[in-house]
């Protein structure tokens, strides 16, 4: 009779492995997608107040006002 000892992680964790893989794939591009998203909204508030902020240098007011 031959015994075998196979570590417990190793155990544990061979079949987790492709899924933890695929869910970590998905949080990547769920994240990826947030960060377009707010660069997307934050380029149009930007443009928005282009107009605001020239009329602003115009009648000389500073950045910080």
């Amino acid at each position: 009779m031959v015994v075998r000892s196979i570590p417990l992680r190793r155990q544990l964790g061979q079949d987790l492995r492709p899924a933890l893989l695929v869910l970590l794939g998905a949080v990547g591009l769920v994240l990826a997608i947030a960060c377009g998203n707010m660069a997307g909204l934050m380029l149009g508030r930007a443009t928005a107040r282009a107009r605001e902020m020239a009329i602003r240098a115009a009648l000389g007011a500073g950045e910080d006002a």
